[in-house]
Parts: structure tokens; sequence; C-alpha cells
């Protein structure tokens, strides 16, 4: 049979609370506080440093290689298809040298060819040969314009080289070009 607790004298039951341990108090007194410090983890940053230069690396690594071996390729590849193995440029312009002229130029040996050819007479042609231009590797595509750049009102032609600086002026004397700058 189970014991009745003990009432008290207004009819409520007594209740024992019993103390904890010394140990298990909580304290809400910071200056008494007696814990040891708390020992956070280090963190390890190693992990995520060498993760993230390997993806620098990586990413540069793709880059350069776009940029020194993809998009040179892919530009010998248009101008193969554009131009051809021998890079012969061709214009058609009558610069005053007795009707439409046929302007041929390619690059041969260090050096740019360009031959004209009267539409008119075909015995009639001009072969001008310039020299200087430095650093091709490969056989560079000829650019060819005429423009009145010297203003006497005789077209003038404007040799280029596509993917380079070389820019050089023949000038128009009325019958032949002759080798001016720019």
């Amino acid at each position: 049979m189970r014991q009745q607790p003990e009432m008290l004298s207004n009819g409520s039951p007594n209740i024992t609370i019993f103390r904890t341990s010394r140990a298990r108090q909580v304290t809400y007194n910071p200056a008494e506080r007696n814990t040891e410090p708390v020992i956070r983890p280090r963190r390890r940053p190693d992990k995520y440093i060498f993760a993230g230069l390997v993806g620098i690396v990586l990413i540069l690594g793709i880059l350069l290689f776009w940029q020194q071996t993809a998009v040179p390729w892919w530009t010998s590849i248009q101008d193969q298809w554009q131009y051809g193995t021998a890079r012969v440029t061709q214009l058609d312009a009558n610069v005053g040298h007795g009707g439409t002229g046929h302007f041929l130029a390619e690059y041969d040996d260090h050096e740019i060819v360009i031959m004209e050819i009267s539409l008119t007479n075909s015995n009639d042609f001009h072969v001008y040969t310039l020299t200087g231009m430095v650093g091709a590797n490969d056989t560079p595509v000829i650019l060819l314009s005429v423009a009145d750049i010297n203003q006497d009102g005789k077209p003038d032609l404007i040799v280029q080289v596509k993917g380079s600086t070389f820019t050089s002026i023949l000038n128009n004397n009325g019958q032949t070009f002759q080798q001016g700058g720019m």
C-alpha cells in the first residue's frame, strides 16, 4: 500500500526539494564561475586555399590555351578558307594607268610582291616589291585598298598585312606607283 504524502496545515501536499550537488548547480554570477576555457576547434583553411589555387591555375591554363592555341588555329583555318594556300589577294581598280587595273599581291620569301596588270592591254604590267616586313612565321594575308592619301587627285595603293601594324603606301605618279611612306 502506498503511503500518502504528508500534508501541510493549509491542505497542500508537503513536497521535499532535494539539493543538487555543487558541480551541477548553475551559477549566474560570472565572477564566481570557475570553468576551464572552451577550446574551439581550429579552422582548417588550408584545404580551401589549396582548392582555390588549383582552380585559379586551371582557369589560367584554359585561358592561356585558348589564347595561344585555339584562336590562332581558328584564324588560320578561316584565312585558309578565304584566301587559299598561296594567300593571293586581288583587287580591280581604276587608278588612272590606262583603264581598270588588276592587282595581285602575295607574300614570297619575306617580300610582298604586287603585280599590276592592265585589263585593256595585258602586255602592260608593272611589278612592285616591298621588303622590310619582319616576323612573318606563317604566310600572311596581304590586304590592298585604294585611296588618295597625298591629296593629289590620283588614287594611291595602300598595302597592309592582316593581323599586324605593317602598312605601306605606293604613291601614284600617273603612270606607275612609287613607294611612299606612312
